[in-house]
C-alpha cells in the first residue's frame, strides 16, 4: 500500500490504473519527452552532476541493455515506456562530461551529421516510413530503400533550405 501525499492510502492498483490512464491520454512517446526534460531541467537546476567519473564501458553497456529490454519483450509495454527512457536518459547523462567509449562513437564527424540532420529526419519520417500517399502508385514505391533514401534527400533539403535560415536566426537574437 502506498501513502499519497501523506494522507491517502491507495495500493498499486490504483497506480497501476493512474499510470496506464496517463500513458492512454498522452500517448507512448509523450513519456519519453517528459523523462528527457525532467533529466534536462534537473541538470540545469545543479541537481543532477555531471563532472563525475565512470567506468569506460559503462555507457555502453547501459545502452545496450536498454536496447535489449525494449526488443525483447522481458518487460510489458506499460513498464518499457517508463524504463527505456530513463535508462536513455542516464546514458546521456554519462556521455556529457566523459569521454568514454560511446562519447568517443558519438563525437565522429559521421554521428555529428546524424545529429545535425535528427530534426529534419523526425519532421518527415512519418511521411516515408508509414502509410505512404504514393503506396502502390507505382512500381517501387513500397521500397523500403526507396523511400530511406527518398527521406534522407528530404531532411537535407529541409535542412539546408528551410531549417538552417532559421538556426542562423536564433544565433542572431542571442546577440542582441
Amino acid at each position: 500500500m502506498i501513502v499519497a501525499a501523506g494522507r491517502v492510502p491507495m495500493d498499486n492498483h490504483v497506480l497501476h490504473k493512474f499510470v496506464l490512464a496517463f500513458t492512454y491520454l498522452l500517448g507512448y512517446g509523450t513519456s519519453s519527452i517528459l523523462i528527457g526534460s525532467l533529466g534536462s531541467i534537473l541538470i540545469f537546476k545543479g541537481l543532477i552532476k555531471t563532472d563525475f567519473k565512470v567506468p569506460y564501458h559503462l555507457n555502453l553497456f547501459i545502452l545496450l541493455a536498454a536496447i535489449l529490454l525494449h526488443i525483447s519483450g522481458v518487460l510489458a509495454w506499460n513498464t518499457i515506456i517508463y524504463v527505456f527512457p530513463m535508462l536513455i536518459m542516464i546514458v546521456i547523462i554519462l556521455n556529457l562530461k566523459n569521454s568514454c567509449a560511446l562519447s568517443k562513437l558519438l563525437n565522429t564527424k559521421l554521428f555529428i551529421r546524424i545529429g545535425i540532420m535528427s530534426y529534419s529526419v523526425y519532421i518527415w519520417q512519418q511521411l516515408f516510413s508509414y502509410d505512404q500517399p504514393w503506396k502502390n502508385a507505382f512500381a517501387g514505391s513500397n521500397s523500403l530503400i526507396l523511400n530511406f533514401i527518398t527521406l534522407v534527400v528530404v531532411s537535407a533539403l529541409s535542412y539546408y533550405l528551410y531549417e538552417k535560415r532559421f538556426l542562423l536566426f536564433k544565433k542572431h537574437l542571442k546577440r542582441s
